[in-house]
């Protein structure tokens, strides 16, 4: 009988996607978000708390994965989707 040789797994790093958007952008998305409520005031502040959030997620092992959000385009794939603005489809 053969010995069977030891498949060894690579340990992969999770990679999480975290929306990114531009400051100059932002007021937009607060005029058509459908949780406006949800949202920070301003640039700022979302970016203050996207920062720490990626502080936070890091040490555990995750990979964050910037992803660039254009809020025209984003609008035209939820109007075309029937979807409204907002956390979930961003």
């Amino acid at each position: 009988m053969k010995k069977r040789k030891k498949l060894k797994y690579k340990k992969q790093t999770p990679k999480v996607g975290m929306a990114w958007y531009r400051p100059e952008q932002w007021d937009r998305l607060r005029q058509i978000s459908g949780d406006v409520n949800e949202l920070e005031e301003t640039y700022e502040e979302w970016l203050s708390i996207a920062t720490q959030k990626i502080a936070e997620l890091q040490p555990q092992g995750m990979e964050i994965e910037k992803v660039e959000i254009d809020i025209n385009e984003l609008q035209t794939y939820c109007n075309i989707k029937g979807m409204s603005v907002n956390a979930k489809s961003s």
